[in-house]
């Protein structure tokens, strides 16, 4: 099965994963089976899953982007007791930006930035602009 970074996002970001509050060893693997994906455990116990856009061909300056230069999402989640912490950054196409917001704000997420880490200065000699 094959999820977008916007619904593996999303499913990451619910509110609770089911039976987390009791869990007290694997909650790191109930948080990997929520996104679908494993990730590694941080000094701290904190637990990080990368999500690299693959499904994206973009480029700049007439350069191709992988998945791993500027087009990589993660979350890092933390568990506070029967509750738990999740912070990071997302990969979002300008179409994404609203709905991702949206829900992100419905289900009571704090966003503190949105920016865009592929600006480009068009020129005809830089082979025009990132798309």
């Amino acid at each position: 099965m094959r999820l977008h970074v916007r619904e593996l996002a999303l499913a990451a970001l619910q509110s609770e994963v089911p039976g987390l509050a009791g869990a007290a060893d694997d909650w790191q693997a109930q948080v990997g089976a929520a996104l679908g994906k494993t990730g590694a455990t941080a000094p701290g116990g904190i637990y990080r899953v990368g999500l690299p856009r693959t499904d994206l061909k973009v480029t700049l300056d007439g350069v191709e982007l992988k998945a791993g230069f500027a087009l990589g999402s993660w979350l890092a989640s933390e568990k506070m007791g029967d509750q738990g912490m999740v912070m990071g950054d997302l990969v979002l196409t300008m179409e994404e930006v609203a709905p991702v917001m949206t829900k992100l704000a419905a289900d009571g997420i704090e966003v503190t930035a949105l920016h865009n880490h592929l600006l480009s200065n068009p020129s005809p000699e830089a082979g025009g602009r990132g798309h």
